[in-house]
């Protein structure tokens, strides 16, 4: 893969890191750590070239491959680390904060205007699966595509309500 373009899309991780720890407050303090952020890059770029490998007719990556593959990679690599020397306690929620941004990178890269606009039980699964299960990107494409639908029929049910 083109060094230039995964290093565009390095910046473009940080920017929506960067984004994302101003809208939520509790994950203030947190280290991105950059070598781990080319790592996820690295490794989303092998993911699509092998799909784009198998399945000869794919070209390019669609929107929903693209969030997919980028917030496999950041939950199973974990980039944002916490400070050493920070106290958490079982329960503080920065121990869930690449989960938390992932499904952040996926309603960016989706168009979905807020994390909030997902229903809050989807949302937990979403979480849970992040931390807890073994899942593919393959699937969490098929994740995405759902939720970009959800979001267009909820916004089609507020524009005529």
């Amino acid at each position: 893969m083109n060094k230039e373009k995964q290093i565009e899309r390095c910046k473009f991780i940080a920017e929506l890191y960067n984004e994302f720890v101003k809208q939520d407050k509790d994950f203030n303090n947190l280290y991105l750590c950059h070598e781990i952020v080319f790592n996820v890059v690295a490794s989303y770029y092998d993911d699509i070239d092998r799909i784009k490998q198998y399945h000869a007719s794919i070209k390019l990556a669609d929107f929903h491959k693209i969030a997919a593959f980028t917030a496999k990679w950041i939950v199973h690599l974990r980039p944002i680390q916490i400070n050493e020397g920070q106290l958490t306690n079982s329960k503080d929620k920065k121990l869930l904060v690449n989960e938390y941004f992932a499904l952040y990178v996926i309603t960016v890269i989706l168009g979905i205007q807020d994390v909030l606009s997902i229903p809050a039980s989807l949302r937990y699964n979403l979480l849970y699966m992040f931390r807890y299960r073994h899942f593919t990107g393959r699937t969490l494409a098929t994740i995405c595509y759902c939720l970009e639908e959800i979001n267009s029929l909820k916004k089609s049910l507020d524009i005529t309500i």
